[in-house]
């Protein structure tokens, strides 16, 4: 079953990164643990952030006991910057994880259908930490937003919406 799980792990990573390779398993939860505090950085986690949230922790196949641990955690209760510094990955490593972070914090805060300032100000303090260039972060903010879009597409295409809605009108 380990087997089993790990090409799993490693299918899930190569359809959404392009890549097999995993953050550090002891990163995982302080890198979760931070894009949730993203998606809070407006005041609160919505009710659409959090089951996103979900979604994508369980479309990577993270570890059950990561999922219990960010959903517990309280984003008041330790900051972005202090969960970063617990991180083990090499220097020469932070900005591609830090990449990662930033695009998944992005995806959580756009759920419920905003960038919020205090959730984009929060990017770019993880981004600054993790050495992620700006013109990375304006690159997968668009990503993000481009997306939701195209999910908002399949979705109606899927339950046979209007030619309108398909087309992005």
């Amino acid at each position: 079953a380990g087997d089993e799980s790990a090409t799993a792990v490693k299918a899930a990573y190569q359809l959404w990164y392009g890549n097999k390779h995993l953050p550090p398993s002891p990163d995982l939860e302080p890198a979760w643990k931070a894009v949730k505090c993203v998606a809070a950085g407006d005041g609160k986690l919505s009710e659409a952030e959090r089951a996103f949230l979900i979604g994508k922790m369980h479309a990577l196949h993270t570890p059950e006991p990561v999922i219990e641990a960010v959903l517990a955690f309280d984003v008041r209760s330790e900051s972005p910057g202090k969960l970063l510094a617990r991180l083990s990955v090499p220097t020469d490593a932070r900005a591609s994880l830090g990449a990662w972070i930033v695009y998944e914090a992005l995806s959580v805060a756009l759920a419920d259908g905003e960038i919020a300032t205090g959730e984009l100000d929060a990017v770019q303090r993880i981004a600054a930490t993790m050495n992620v260039r700006s013109a990375v972060v304006d690159a997968l903010a668009e990503i993000v937003r481009d997306e939701a879009k195209l999910r908002d597409r399949r979705v109606a295409a899927l339950r046979g919406s209007t030619a309108a809605a398909l087309l992005g009108e």
